[in-house]
Protein backbone atom coordinates (compact mmCIF):
# COMPACT_ATOMS: atom_id res chain seq x y z
CA UNK A 1 0.00 0.00 0.00
CA UNK A 2 1.80 3.24 -0.97
CA UNK A 3 1.17 6.99 -0.02
CA UNK A 4 2.04 10.18 -1.42
CA UNK A 5 0.54 9.82 -5.02
CA UNK A 6 1.94 6.25 -4.78
CA UNK A 7 5.68 6.49 -2.78
CA UNK A 8 5.92 3.69 -0.76
CA UNK A 9 5.36 4.12 3.51
CA UNK A 10 7.86 1.55 4.44
CA UNK A 11 10.62 3.67 3.08
CA UNK A 12 9.89 6.05 5.26
CA UNK A 13 10.21 8.80 3.21
CA UNK A 14 8.45 11.88 3.05
CA UNK A 15 8.42 13.99 0.22
CA UNK A 16 10.35 17.29 1.98
CA UNK A 17 13.26 19.54 2.14
CA UNK A 18 14.84 16.87 4.46
CA UNK A 19 14.49 14.29 1.44
CA UNK A 20 16.27 16.90 -0.93
CA UNK A 21 19.73 16.84 1.20
CA UNK A 22 20.68 13.59 -0.56
CA UNK A 23 20.67 12.92 -4.08
CA UNK A 24 21.12 9.25 -4.01
CA UNK A 25 18.28 8.50 -1.41
CA UNK A 26 16.10 11.03 -3.75
CA UNK A 27 16.82 8.96 -6.78
CA UNK A 28 16.57 5.68 -5.33
CA UNK A 29 13.03 6.91 -3.54
CA UNK A 30 11.90 7.68 -7.20
CA UNK A 31 13.51 5.02 -8.65
CA UNK A 32 12.05 2.27 -7.27
CA UNK A 33 9.09 4.62 -7.75
CA UNK A 34 8.80 4.81 -11.09
CA UNK A 35 10.29 1.16 -12.01
CA UNK A 36 7.87 -0.38 -9.68
CA UNK A 37 4.39 1.92 -8.74
CA UNK A 38 3.97 4.38 -11.39
CA UNK A 39 3.05 1.90 -13.96
CA UNK A 40 0.54 1.02 -11.72
CA UNK A 41 0.01 4.34 -10.63
CA UNK A 42 -1.09 5.00 -14.07
CA UNK A 43 -3.29 1.87 -14.83
CA UNK A 44 -5.53 3.82 -12.27
CA UNK A 45 -4.88 7.36 -13.48
CA UNK A 46 -5.64 7.09 -16.73
CA UNK A 47 -9.08 5.19 -16.92
CA UNK A 48 -10.36 7.69 -14.45
CA UNK A 49 -8.95 11.01 -15.95
CA UNK A 50 -10.48 13.18 -19.19
CA UNK A 51 -9.08 12.24 -22.34
CA UNK A 52 -6.10 14.73 -22.96
CA UNK A 53 -8.17 17.50 -25.27
CA UNK A 54 -5.82 18.03 -28.52
CA UNK A 55 -2.06 17.55 -28.52
CA UNK A 56 0.01 18.20 -25.95
CA UNK A 57 3.04 19.10 -27.44
CA UNK A 58 4.98 21.35 -24.44
CA UNK A 59 4.44 20.26 -21.30
CA UNK A 60 5.15 23.27 -18.71
CA UNK A 61 5.58 21.91 -15.10
CA UNK A 62 6.05 24.01 -12.53
CA UNK A 63 8.53 22.18 -9.94
CA UNK A 64 7.97 21.92 -6.64
CA UNK A 65 8.86 19.74 -3.13
CA UNK A 66 6.95 16.23 -4.63
CA UNK A 67 7.84 15.05 -8.16
CA UNK A 68 5.53 12.13 -8.07
CA UNK A 69 2.65 13.89 -9.83
CA UNK A 70 4.94 15.48 -12.01
CA UNK A 71 6.07 12.03 -13.34
CA UNK A 72 2.29 10.94 -13.66
CA UNK A 73 1.73 14.12 -15.51
CA UNK A 74 4.28 13.17 -18.21
CA UNK A 75 3.34 9.89 -19.02
CA UNK A 76 -0.27 11.57 -19.40
CA UNK A 77 0.49 14.02 -21.49
CA UNK A 78 3.28 12.57 -23.68
CA UNK A 79 4.79 15.67 -24.32
CA UNK A 80 7.52 15.76 -27.18
CA UNK A 81 9.19 19.48 -24.96
CA UNK A 82 9.04 20.10 -20.85
CA UNK A 83 9.60 23.32 -19.88
CA UNK A 84 10.60 23.51 -15.76
CA UNK A 85 9.55 26.50 -13.93
CA UNK A 86 11.69 26.14 -11.23
CA UNK A 87 12.59 28.16 -8.19
CA UNK A 88 16.28 29.31 -7.00
CA UNK A 89 16.96 26.57 -4.31
CA UNK A 90 14.78 24.17 -2.47
CA UNK A 91 16.09 23.76 0.95
CA UNK A 92 19.56 23.45 0.44
CA UNK A 93 18.82 22.02 -3.52
CA UNK A 94 19.36 24.58 -6.04
CA UNK A 95 16.68 24.93 -8.97
CA UNK A 96 19.77 23.63 -11.15
CA UNK A 97 20.20 20.58 -9.32
CA UNK A 98 16.20 19.99 -8.68
CA UNK A 99 16.22 20.16 -12.61
CA UNK A 100 18.89 17.43 -13.54
CA UNK A 101 17.07 14.68 -11.12
CA UNK A 102 14.05 15.07 -13.31
CA UNK A 103 16.12 14.79 -16.71
CA UNK A 104 17.31 11.79 -15.22
CA UNK A 105 14.20 10.51 -14.55
CA UNK A 106 12.71 11.81 -17.64
CA UNK A 107 15.39 9.50 -19.27
CA UNK A 108 13.96 6.72 -17.34
CA UNK A 109 10.70 7.41 -18.19
CA UNK A 110 11.84 6.10 -21.75
CA UNK A 111 13.83 3.13 -20.86
CA UNK A 112 11.00 1.76 -19.11
CA UNK A 113 8.39 2.78 -21.91
CA UNK A 114 6.62 4.62 -19.90
CA UNK A 115 7.03 8.33 -22.09
CA UNK A 116 6.35 6.41 -25.47
CA UNK A 117 9.54 9.32 -27.08
CA UNK A 118 12.48 10.50 -26.25
CA UNK A 119 11.69 14.54 -25.26
CA UNK A 120 13.61 17.52 -24.84
CA UNK A 121 13.72 19.14 -21.09
CA UNK A 122 14.66 22.65 -20.36
CA UNK A 123 15.43 25.98 -20.67
CA UNK A 124 18.64 26.03 -20.29
CA UNK A 125 21.34 28.52 -20.60
CA UNK A 126 24.14 28.59 -22.80
CA UNK A 127 26.39 27.02 -20.70
CA UNK A 128 23.85 24.23 -20.00
CA UNK A 129 22.42 25.11 -16.72
CA UNK A 130 18.46 25.09 -15.91
CA UNK A 131 16.97 28.57 -15.43
CA UNK A 132 16.02 29.09 -12.45
CA UNK A 133 13.09 31.96 -11.53
CA UNK A 134 12.45 33.99 -8.57
CA UNK A 135 8.96 32.62 -7.15
CA UNK A 136 7.38 35.75 -7.54
CA UNK A 137 4.56 36.12 -10.91
CA UNK A 138 6.20 38.68 -12.59
CA UNK A 139 9.66 36.16 -12.96
CA UNK A 140 7.11 33.34 -13.94
CA UNK A 141 5.23 35.31 -16.70
CA UNK A 142 8.02 36.46 -18.16
CA UNK A 143 10.01 32.98 -18.59
CA UNK A 144 6.61 31.45 -20.31
CA UNK A 145 6.35 34.31 -22.28
CA UNK A 146 10.28 34.20 -23.89
CA UNK A 147 10.10 30.36 -23.93
CA UNK A 148 6.42 30.03 -25.32
CA UNK A 149 6.02 32.72 -27.40
CA UNK A 150 6.44 31.34 -30.66
CA UNK A 151 4.01 28.06 -29.60
CA UNK A 152 0.64 27.37 -30.71
CA UNK A 153 -1.34 27.74 -27.35
CA UNK A 154 -3.31 24.90 -27.88
CA UNK A 155 -0.54 22.68 -28.06
CA UNK A 156 0.06 24.30 -24.51
CA UNK A 157 -0.58 22.19 -21.21
CA UNK A 158 0.74 24.12 -17.76
CA UNK A 159 0.93 21.95 -14.96
CA UNK A 160 0.54 23.41 -11.28
CA UNK A 161 0.55 20.62 -9.31
CA UNK A 162 2.34 20.98 -5.98
CA UNK A 163 3.94 24.75 -6.84
CA UNK A 164 4.50 27.56 -4.48
CA UNK A 165 1.54 29.73 -4.52
CA UNK A 166 3.21 32.82 -6.08
CA UNK A 167 4.42 30.17 -9.07
CA UNK A 168 1.00 29.63 -9.65
CA UNK A 169 -0.06 32.80 -10.13
CA UNK A 170 2.02 33.64 -12.62
CA UNK A 171 1.21 30.80 -14.17
CA UNK A 172 -2.09 31.98 -14.08
CA UNK A 173 -0.88 35.22 -15.62
CA UNK A 174 0.70 33.60 -18.70
CA UNK A 175 -2.34 31.34 -19.20
CA UNK A 176 -5.11 33.84 -19.21
CA UNK A 177 -2.84 35.94 -21.56
CA UNK A 178 -2.01 33.71 -23.91
CA UNK A 179 -4.90 31.43 -24.12
CA UNK A 180 -3.38 27.72 -22.92
CA UNK A 181 -4.77 25.05 -20.58
CA UNK A 182 -4.12 24.16 -16.96
CA UNK A 183 -3.43 21.10 -16.23
CA UNK A 184 -3.67 19.47 -12.05
CA UNK A 185 -2.85 16.46 -9.94
CA UNK A 186 -6.06 16.02 -7.89
CA UNK A 187 -7.33 13.34 -5.15
CA UNK A 188 -10.60 12.52 -3.01
CA UNK A 189 -10.44 14.13 0.34
CA UNK A 190 -11.33 10.26 1.51
CA UNK A 191 -8.22 9.29 0.53
CA UNK A 192 -5.97 11.72 2.19
CA UNK A 193 -3.47 9.79 4.96
CA UNK A 194 -3.94 12.07 8.28
CA UNK A 195 -0.97 10.41 9.50
CA UNK A 196 1.85 10.94 6.51
CA UNK A 197 0.24 14.62 5.82
CA UNK A 198 -0.14 13.30 1.94
CA UNK A 199 -2.60 11.39 -0.12
CA UNK A 200 -2.81 7.80 -0.71
CA UNK A 201 -1.19 6.11 -3.87
CA UNK A 202 -3.78 5.14 -6.95
CA UNK A 203 -6.23 7.61 -6.15
CA UNK A 204 -5.00 10.63 -8.18
CA UNK A 205 -6.71 12.06 -11.38
CA UNK A 206 -5.23 14.23 -13.98
CA UNK A 207 -7.66 17.11 -14.96
CA UNK A 208 -7.30 20.13 -17.70
CA UNK A 209 -8.70 23.58 -16.28
CA UNK A 210 -9.83 25.07 -19.04
CA UNK A 211 -8.10 28.67 -19.91
CA UNK A 212 -9.83 30.83 -17.00
CA UNK A 213 -10.68 33.97 -19.34
CA UNK A 214 -11.89 31.26 -21.91
CA UNK A 215 -14.11 29.06 -19.64
CA UNK A 216 -15.69 32.22 -17.76
CA UNK A 217 -15.20 34.14 -21.15
CA UNK A 218 -13.96 37.87 -19.65
CA UNK A 219 -12.44 39.23 -22.45
CA UNK A 220 -15.88 38.62 -24.18
CA UNK A 221 -17.56 40.31 -21.40
CA UNK A 222 -15.65 43.36 -21.82
CA UNK A 223 -16.64 43.30 -25.29
CA UNK A 224 -20.51 42.50 -24.68
CA UNK A 225 -20.05 45.89 -21.94
CA UNK A 226 -18.11 47.64 -24.30
CA UNK A 227 -20.75 47.51 -27.09
CA UNK A 228 -23.88 47.92 -25.06
CA UNK A 229 -22.31 51.51 -23.77
CA UNK A 230 -21.66 51.88 -27.13
CA UNK A 231 -25.16 51.09 -28.13
CA UNK A 232 -24.02 48.17 -30.46
CA UNK A 233 -26.87 45.99 -29.60
CA UNK A 234 -26.74 43.48 -32.77
CA UNK A 235 -23.13 43.02 -31.74
CA UNK A 236 -23.25 42.77 -28.55
CA UNK A 237 -25.81 39.83 -29.25
CA UNK A 238 -23.79 38.00 -31.80
CA UNK A 239 -20.68 38.22 -28.83
CA UNK A 240 -23.14 36.28 -26.34
CA UNK A 241 -24.70 33.84 -29.07
CA UNK A 242 -21.55 33.00 -29.84
CA UNK A 243 -18.74 33.19 -27.55
CA UNK A 244 -20.00 33.30 -24.47
CA UNK A 245 -23.95 31.43 -24.24
CA UNK A 246 -21.90 27.84 -25.75
CA UNK A 247 -19.17 28.71 -22.98
CA UNK A 248 -21.48 28.38 -20.00
CA UNK A 249 -23.40 25.83 -20.85
CA UNK A 250 -20.52 23.87 -22.14
CA UNK A 251 -20.79 21.51 -18.72
CA UNK A 252 -24.34 20.22 -17.84
CA UNK A 253 -26.12 22.38 -15.51
CA UNK A 254 -26.90 19.41 -12.99
CA UNK A 255 -22.99 17.89 -13.61
CA UNK A 256 -21.35 18.70 -10.17
CA UNK A 257 -18.11 20.07 -12.23
CA UNK A 258 -20.17 22.81 -13.79
CA UNK A 259 -19.26 26.24 -13.04
CA UNK A 260 -22.39 27.53 -13.46
CA UNK A 261 -26.16 27.51 -12.60
CA UNK A 262 -29.00 27.31 -14.29
CA UNK A 263 -30.05 30.35 -13.05
CA UNK A 264 -27.39 31.99 -14.04
CA UNK A 265 -27.62 30.61 -17.52
CA UNK A 266 -30.78 32.03 -17.47
CA UNK A 267 -29.40 35.28 -16.52
CA UNK A 268 -27.06 35.50 -19.67
CA UNK A 269 -29.87 34.61 -21.84
CA UNK A 270 -32.54 37.50 -19.96
CA UNK A 271 -29.12 40.02 -21.15
CA UNK A 272 -29.55 39.05 -24.95
CA UNK A 273 -33.48 39.48 -24.93
CA UNK A 274 -32.58 42.75 -23.36
CA UNK A 275 -30.27 43.86 -26.07
CA UNK A 276 -32.80 42.80 -28.68
CA UNK A 277 -35.50 45.19 -27.08
CA UNK A 278 -33.13 48.11 -27.49
CA UNK A 279 -31.62 47.06 -31.14
CA UNK A 280 -35.39 47.20 -32.33
CA UNK A 281 -35.72 50.69 -30.23
CA UNK A 282 -32.70 52.08 -31.38
CA UNK A 283 -33.61 51.15 -35.09
CA UNK A 284 -37.05 53.21 -34.30
CA UNK A 285 -39.27 49.87 -34.46
CA UNK A 286 -41.12 50.65 -31.37
CA UNK A 287 -43.70 48.28 -32.14
CA UNK A 288 -41.53 45.34 -32.42
CA UNK A 289 -39.61 46.56 -29.10
CA UNK A 290 -42.77 46.70 -27.34
CA UNK A 291 -43.79 43.40 -28.28
CA UNK A 292 -40.91 42.01 -26.41
CA UNK A 293 -41.37 40.14 -23.39
CA UNK A 294 -38.03 41.51 -21.52
CA UNK A 295 -37.51 42.07 -17.73
CA UNK A 296 -37.47 45.91 -17.82
CA UNK A 297 -40.40 47.09 -16.18
CA UNK A 298 -42.27 49.97 -18.06
CA UNK A 299 -41.42 52.79 -16.46
CA UNK A 300 -37.51 51.80 -17.23
CA UNK A 301 -38.11 51.17 -20.80
CA UNK A 302 -37.52 54.47 -23.42
CA UNK A 303 -40.68 56.97 -23.36
CA UNK A 304 -40.67 56.11 -26.93
CA UNK A 305 -41.50 52.45 -26.61
CA UNK A 306 -43.84 53.52 -23.81
CA UNK A 307 -45.62 55.92 -25.59
CA UNK A 308 -45.76 56.47 -29.73
CA UNK A 309 -46.72 52.66 -30.09
CA UNK A 310 -50.91 54.02 -30.92
CA UNK A 311 -49.13 55.89 -34.23
CA UNK A 312 -45.87 54.16 -35.13
CA UNK A 313 -45.81 51.80 -38.33
CA UNK A 314 -45.16 48.55 -37.67
CA UNK A 315 -42.14 46.71 -39.36
CA UNK A 316 -43.18 45.02 -42.14
CA UNK A 317 -41.80 41.43 -43.38
CA UNK A 318 -42.62 41.30 -46.90
CA UNK A 319 -39.61 39.77 -49.83
CA UNK A 320 -41.88 42.29 -52.25
CA UNK A 321 -39.28 45.43 -51.72
CA UNK A 322 -41.73 47.73 -53.78
CA UNK A 323 -44.45 46.60 -52.37
CA UNK A 324 -43.38 46.83 -48.56
CA UNK A 325 -42.03 50.49 -49.44
CA UNK A 326 -45.77 51.47 -51.35
CA UNK A 327 -47.38 50.17 -47.99
CA UNK A 328 -45.09 51.91 -45.10
CA UNK A 329 -45.41 55.06 -47.44
CA UNK A 330 -49.16 54.71 -47.08
CA UNK A 331 -48.83 54.09 -43.28
CA UNK A 332 -46.82 57.04 -42.82
CA UNK A 333 -49.51 59.35 -44.55
CA UNK A 334 -51.89 58.15 -42.64
CA UNK A 335 -50.20 58.92 -39.88
CA UNK A 336 -48.50 62.34 -40.13
CA UNK A 337 -50.76 63.64 -42.99
CA UNK A 338 -54.26 65.42 -42.15
CA UNK A 339 -57.00 63.37 -43.57
CA UNK A 340 -57.99 63.14 -39.99
CA UNK A 341 -56.95 65.86 -37.41
CA UNK A 342 -57.05 63.35 -34.24
CA UNK A 343 -54.65 61.32 -35.78
CA UNK A 344 -52.28 63.71 -37.42
CA UNK A 345 -49.13 63.46 -35.63
CA UNK A 346 -47.63 66.58 -36.16
CA UNK A 347 -50.88 68.27 -34.25
CA UNK A 348 -50.30 65.82 -31.21
CA UNK A 349 -47.23 67.78 -28.92
CA UNK A 350 -47.17 64.55 -26.81
CA UNK A 351 -45.89 62.17 -29.15
CA UNK A 352 -44.35 64.76 -31.68
CA UNK A 353 -42.31 65.79 -28.32
CA UNK A 354 -41.80 61.96 -27.54
CA UNK A 355 -40.18 61.36 -30.92
CA UNK A 356 -37.92 64.70 -31.63
CA UNK A 357 -36.77 64.27 -27.81
CA UNK A 358 -35.59 60.49 -28.97
CA UNK A 359 -33.90 61.45 -32.06
CA UNK A 360 -31.98 64.77 -30.36
CA UNK A 361 -30.52 61.99 -27.88
CA UNK A 362 -29.88 59.38 -30.60
CA UNK A 363 -27.87 62.34 -33.23
CA UNK A 364 -26.32 63.47 -29.75
CA UNK A 365 -24.92 59.10 -29.72
CA UNK A 366 -23.75 59.52 -33.32
CA UNK A 367 -21.62 62.25 -33.03
CA UNK A 368 -20.24 61.48 -29.23
CA UNK A 369 -19.67 57.46 -29.61
CA UNK A 370 -19.66 56.59 -33.53
CA UNK A 371 -18.43 60.21 -35.08
CA UNK A 372 -20.86 60.01 -37.55
CA UNK A 373 -21.48 63.64 -38.33
CA UNK A 374 -22.83 63.43 -41.86
CA UNK A 375 -25.91 61.11 -40.48
CA UNK A 376 -26.04 63.74 -37.68
CA UNK A 377 -26.76 66.06 -39.96
CA UNK A 378 -28.75 64.46 -42.14
CA UNK A 379 -30.97 63.96 -39.03
CA UNK A 380 -30.55 67.20 -37.42
CA UNK A 381 -31.94 69.36 -40.05
CA UNK A 382 -34.88 66.77 -40.34
CA UNK A 383 -35.92 66.93 -37.22
CA UNK A 384 -35.73 70.86 -37.73
CA UNK A 385 -37.99 70.76 -40.25
CA UNK A 386 -40.35 68.43 -39.10
CA UNK A 387 -41.03 70.92 -36.07
CA UNK A 388 -41.20 73.73 -38.79
CA UNK A 389 -44.11 71.76 -40.58
CA UNK A 390 -45.74 71.30 -36.87
CA UNK A 391 -45.86 75.00 -36.51
CA UNK A 392 -47.30 75.86 -39.79
CA UNK A 393 -50.15 73.43 -38.62
CA UNK A 394 -50.40 74.49 -35.39
CA UNK A 395 -51.35 77.80 -36.92
CA UNK A 396 -53.96 76.25 -38.88
CA UNK A 397 -55.65 74.45 -36.13
CA UNK A 398 -55.47 77.24 -33.71
CA UNK A 399 -57.52 79.51 -36.40
CA UNK A 400 -54.29 82.04 -36.93
CA UNK A 401 -54.33 81.21 -40.46
CA UNK A 402 -56.67 82.64 -43.26
CA UNK A 403 -57.63 81.40 -46.87
CA UNK A 404 -58.49 82.95 -50.39
CA UNK A 405 -61.20 80.83 -52.45
CA UNK A 406 -60.69 80.10 -56.00
CA UNK A 407 -61.72 83.42 -57.72
CA UNK A 408 -62.64 85.61 -54.82
CA UNK A 409 -60.76 88.67 -53.98
CA UNK A 410 -61.46 88.23 -50.07
CA UNK A 411 -60.02 86.36 -47.42
CA UNK A 412 -61.89 84.00 -44.82
CA UNK A 413 -60.39 82.59 -42.02
CA UNK A 414 -59.32 79.23 -42.56
CA UNK A 415 -61.25 76.86 -39.98
CA UNK A 416 -60.49 73.19 -39.11
CA UNK A 417 -63.37 70.57 -39.87
CA UNK A 418 -65.60 72.91 -41.83
CA UNK A 419 -67.16 72.05 -45.12
CA UNK A 420 -64.67 73.39 -47.41
CA UNK A 421 -61.84 71.05 -45.99
CA UNK A 422 -60.91 69.40 -49.09
CA UNK A 423 -59.88 72.89 -50.40
CA UNK A 424 -58.31 73.78 -47.32
CA UNK A 425 -56.12 70.66 -46.80
CA UNK A 426 -54.61 71.10 -50.25
CA UNK A 427 -52.44 73.89 -49.70
CA UNK A 428 -51.52 73.46 -46.59
CA UNK A 429 -50.23 69.84 -47.54
CA UNK A 430 -48.07 71.62 -50.15
CA UNK A 431 -47.06 74.40 -48.09
CA UNK A 432 -45.99 71.47 -45.47
CA UNK A 433 -43.23 70.17 -48.80
CA UNK A 434 -41.54 73.54 -48.83
CA UNK A 435 -38.12 74.28 -47.14
CA UNK A 436 -38.16 78.16 -47.80
CA UNK A 437 -39.98 78.49 -44.54
CA UNK A 438 -38.58 81.81 -43.66
CA UNK A 439 -41.03 83.55 -46.08
CA UNK A 440 -44.23 82.35 -43.83
CA UNK A 441 -42.42 82.13 -40.74
CA UNK A 442 -39.52 84.42 -39.93
CA UNK A 443 -41.81 87.36 -41.73
CA UNK A 444 -45.19 89.30 -41.04
CA UNK A 445 -46.25 89.48 -45.00
CA UNK A 446 -48.80 87.55 -45.96
CA UNK A 447 -47.43 84.82 -48.43
CA UNK A 448 -49.52 83.04 -51.21
CA UNK A 449 -48.78 79.64 -53.03
CA UNK A 450 -49.60 81.11 -56.55
CA UNK A 451 -49.37 77.76 -58.12
CA UNK A 452 -52.31 77.05 -56.72
CA UNK A 453 -56.08 77.47 -57.17
CA UNK A 454 -56.51 78.14 -52.92
CA UNK A 455 -54.49 80.85 -51.31
CA UNK A 456 -53.42 80.59 -47.56
CA UNK A 457 -52.04 83.13 -45.27
CA UNK A 458 -51.78 84.10 -41.67
CA UNK A 459 -52.58 88.15 -40.50
CA UNK A 460 -49.52 90.82 -40.64
CA UNK A 461 -50.12 90.75 -37.12
CA UNK A 462 -49.15 87.58 -36.02
CA UNK A 463 -46.92 86.72 -32.97
CA UNK A 464 -45.63 83.48 -34.05
CA UNK A 465 -42.53 84.46 -35.73
CA UNK A 466 -39.27 82.35 -34.41
CA UNK A 467 -36.70 84.15 -33.04
CA UNK A 468 -33.57 84.05 -34.66
CA UNK A 469 -31.93 81.99 -31.83
CA UNK A 470 -33.74 78.92 -33.80
CA UNK A 471 -33.09 79.73 -37.10
CA UNK A 472 -31.17 77.25 -39.42
CA UNK A 473 -28.40 79.11 -41.33
CA UNK A 474 -28.87 78.60 -44.92
CA UNK A 475 -25.28 76.96 -45.82
CA UNK A 476 -26.19 74.20 -43.32
CA UNK A 477 -29.63 73.65 -44.74
CA UNK A 478 -28.05 73.52 -48.53
CA UNK A 479 -25.73 71.41 -46.92
CA UNK A 480 -28.21 69.15 -45.94
CA UNK A 481 -29.90 68.88 -49.62
CA UNK A 482 -26.27 68.11 -51.02
CA UNK A 483 -25.16 65.82 -48.61
CA UNK A 484 -28.07 63.60 -49.17
CA UNK A 485 -26.76 62.79 -52.82
CA UNK A 486 -23.25 62.77 -51.54
CA UNK A 487 -20.90 61.09 -49.04
CA UNK A 488 -19.36 64.45 -48.01
CA UNK A 489 -17.64 64.45 -45.05
CA UNK A 490 -19.77 66.40 -42.49
CA UNK A 491 -17.41 68.91 -40.10
CA UNK A 492 -18.05 67.97 -36.31
CA UNK A 493 -18.50 71.97 -35.97
CA UNK A 494 -21.34 71.84 -38.40
CA UNK A 495 -23.25 68.94 -37.25
CA UNK A 496 -23.00 70.13 -33.96
CA UNK A 497 -24.44 73.19 -34.89
CA UNK A 498 -27.48 71.37 -36.76
CA UNK A 499 -27.70 69.98 -33.28
CA UNK A 500 -27.63 73.07 -31.20
CA UNK A 501 -30.07 74.82 -33.08
CA UNK A 502 -32.46 71.30 -33.12
CA UNK A 503 -32.20 71.56 -28.89
CA UNK A 504 -33.26 75.18 -29.53
CA UNK A 505 -35.85 74.74 -31.96
CA UNK A 506 -37.52 72.01 -30.07
CA UNK A 507 -37.32 73.75 -26.42
CA UNK A 508 -39.27 76.86 -28.43
CA UNK A 509 -41.37 74.79 -29.90
CA UNK A 510 -42.69 73.09 -26.25
CA UNK A 511 -42.28 76.15 -24.58
CA UNK A 512 -44.75 78.42 -26.79
CA UNK A 513 -46.08 76.11 -29.20
CA UNK A 514 -47.37 72.60 -27.72
CA UNK A 515 -49.23 74.53 -25.20
CA UNK A 516 -52.02 75.83 -27.68
CA UNK A 517 -52.76 72.41 -28.63
CA UNK A 518 -52.25 70.89 -25.19
CA UNK A 519 -52.40 72.96 -21.74
CA UNK A 520 -50.43 70.01 -19.64
CA UNK A 521 -47.64 69.42 -22.31
CA UNK A 522 -44.50 68.09 -20.19
CA UNK A 523 -41.68 66.10 -21.16
CA UNK A 524 -38.23 64.88 -20.01
CA UNK A 525 -35.48 66.85 -21.44
CA UNK A 526 -33.79 65.87 -24.24
CA UNK A 527 -31.20 63.68 -23.14
CA UNK A 528 -32.73 62.20 -19.71
CA UNK A 529 -32.71 58.57 -19.33
CA UNK A 530 -36.20 58.43 -20.56
CA UNK A 531 -34.76 58.85 -24.00
CA UNK A 532 -31.60 56.01 -23.41
CA UNK A 533 -30.68 52.90 -22.14
CA UNK A 534 -30.59 51.64 -18.84
CA UNK A 535 -26.90 51.95 -17.25
CA UNK A 536 -25.03 48.79 -17.65
CA UNK A 537 -25.05 48.18 -14.13
CA UNK A 538 -28.73 48.18 -13.63
CA UNK A 539 -29.07 45.93 -16.65
CA UNK A 540 -26.21 43.09 -15.14
CA UNK A 541 -28.83 43.66 -11.28
CA UNK A 542 -32.11 43.39 -13.41
CA UNK A 543 -31.20 40.09 -15.65
CA UNK A 544 -29.26 38.70 -12.50
CA UNK A 545 -25.50 38.88 -13.51
CA UNK A 546 -24.41 39.82 -10.09
CA UNK A 547 -24.28 36.22 -9.65
CA UNK A 548 -22.45 35.59 -12.73
CA UNK A 549 -19.64 38.54 -13.50
CA UNK A 550 -17.10 39.99 -10.92
CA UNK A 551 -17.84 43.55 -9.61
CA UNK A 552 -15.11 45.09 -12.02
CA UNK A 553 -17.35 43.82 -14.89
CA UNK A 554 -20.28 45.05 -13.24
CA UNK A 555 -19.29 48.71 -13.32
CA UNK A 556 -20.27 51.01 -15.85
CA UNK A 557 -17.28 51.49 -18.55
CA UNK A 558 -15.72 54.65 -18.03
CA UNK A 559 -15.98 57.03 -19.93
CA UNK A 560 -13.18 56.74 -22.84
CA UNK A 561 -12.71 53.21 -22.94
Amino acid sequence: HGFGFGHPAHLGAHLGLERLDSSDKLLETLGWYVDKMLPLEMTRVCPHSPEPEGTCHILVLLVGYSLEPLLQTICFYQPKRIVLVLSKNYGSTVGDVMGGYIERLVGRLVERRLLEHETTIGPKDDQGYFREVKSNPAHVFRLLLDELKSEPPEQVVVDITGARKSMVAGAFFYAAFAGVAISYVEFDDTNYNLVLGRPEGYRSVIRRLPNPYTTFALREWGRVRHLYTHYNFRSAQEVLNQDILPVVKQLAPDSDRSFFEPEQIQAVEELIKILEFYELWDKGDFQGAASKSVLLPDASQPLAVQKLIPLWPPRLESEDGESAARQLVNNLDEQMCLDHENRSFLLRPLFLGVYVADEISRIERLMNLHQDYRSALMRATGLYEMLLHARILTLWYIGAMEYRPSKSSSWQLLEKGSDNWCEQYGPIEKMRGLTQYEKFVFEHEPYERKRTSTHVRWPDNSTYELPSTVQLPDAINELRHKTTHRAIPVPKSTAHLAWQKLRVSFDDYCTKWAPHLETDFNLPEPGAIAYQAQPWSAICELCGLSKVLPPTLLSNERSGT
